[in-house]
C-alpha cells in the first residue's frame, strides 16, 4: 500500500496519552497525525520551520474526521498515511488515514482531510501557493485520492434561534501555544470534547463517548491569556450530532466551530 507521494509512519500509544477507557485521546491522535503531516511537508520542502524563514506560516482553515472503528489502546500501533492532494487556488489540501497496528484495509478505522492557506508571519494575509513553489510541480507529485472530503465545508454561525449553553471557560496558557505562538489547533479539540461531554453529563468512569466524526473551522486566532467560552448547542433534527462554538471572552467573537456526532457507551456491570 505504500506510495512514493506519500509519507507512512508508525507510533506506539503510551498508556499515559489515554482515557479511563485506555483508548488514545482524540486530540493525542491529532498530535501524532499532524507530526506525520510535518515529515511529508519537509519532503516537500514546505516545513513550518523553513517557511517561517521566508516570513511565511501555516494557517490551519478547517478539518474534518470520520471514524469507522474505535480509537487504538495503550501499546497498539497507530499507523498515520499523510498525503498531499495539492493545490487549488490559494489552497493546500491534505488528508489522512490511520490504521490500528496493520496497514491495511481491514485495519483502517478513520480518514481525515484539511484545508490550509500560507499567509505572511505578521500581518497574516493570504499569499499564492506559487510565491514558494511551482505549483504545476507540487501537484504533479501530489496524490489527487481523497482521504475523507473533497471539500472542508465552512461550518455556518449557530441559528439566533437555536438553545445555546455555555459549556467551558478557558484561558489559553503557556503550554497550549504552538511555533506561531497561537493557541495550538488540537487543543481546540480537546475543548470541543470536553465541552460536549460536560453538557451530555458523561460519568466518565462508566459512559464513553465514541466520536464518529469530528469537523472543525478555524476563524480568529487564540492568543496568550485570551479567555475561550465554549458554547454546545444540540441539532434538533439529529439526537447524536451536537454543535459548537467557540467564543472570544466579552467580546464574544466566534473563534471556532465544531460538529461533533457521537455514540455513547455504556461500560456499567
Amino acid at each position: 500500500m505504500k506510495k512514493d507521494n506519500h509519507t507512512i509512519r508508525e507510533y506506539t500509544v503510551s498508556v499515559q496519552e489515554t482515557n479511563p477507557f485506555n483508548r488514545i485521546h482524540f486530540y493525542r491522535l491529532m498530535d501524532y497525525a499532524q507530526d506525520c503531516d510535518g515529515i511529508d511537508s519537509a519532503r516537500l520542502n514546505m516545513k513550518s520551520v523553513n517557511i517561517r524563514k521566508e516570513n511565511m506560516v501555516w494557517i490551519l482553515l478547517s478539518l474534518a474526521y470520520r471514524f469507522d472503528d474505535r480509537f487504538p489502546v495503550a501499546d497498539d500501533k497507530l499507523i498515520v498515511d499523510t498525503w498531499s492532494r495539492g493545490t487549488r487556488g490559494i489552497r493546500f489540501f491534505r488528508d489522512n488515514r490511520y490504521y490500528r497496528n496493520v496497514l491495511d484495509d481491514a485495519h483502517c478505522f478513520g480518514a481525515m482531510s484539511s484545508e490550509w492557506i500560507l499567509a505572511s508571519l505578521d500581518e497574516h494575509m493570504p499569499i499564492r501557493p506559487s510565491h514558494i513553489c511551482d505549483t504545476e510541480e507540487y501537484n504533479r507529485i501530489a496524490d489527487p485520492t481523497v482521504g475523507y472530503l473533497k471539500k472542508v465545508p465552512n461550518l455556518k454561525p449557530l441559528p439566533d434561534d437555536a438553545d445555546v449553553y455555555k459549556m467551558l471557560r478557558y484561558t489559553a496558557h503557556f503550554g497550549d501555544l504552538d511555533l506561531n505562538n497561537h493557541f495550538h489547533n488540537t487543543h481546540y479539540a480537546r475543548l470541543a470534547i470536553d465541552a460536549a461531554v460536560r453538557y451530555l453529563s458523561v460519568d466518565p468512569s462508566s459512559v464513553e463517548l465514541v466520536i464518529r466524526t469530528f469537523h472543525i473551522t478555524f476563524i480568529k486566532e487564540v492568543l496568550y491569556g485570551d479567555e475561550l467560552i465554549v458554547c454546545v448547542s444540540p441539532d434538533p433534527l439529529n439526537d447524536n450530532l451536537l454543535r459548537m462554538e467557540g467564543r472570544m471572552g466579552k467580546a464574544g467573537e466566534p473563534s471556532f466551530r465544531a460538529d461533533l456526532t457521537y455514540s455513547l457507551i455504556s461500560h456499567k456491570s
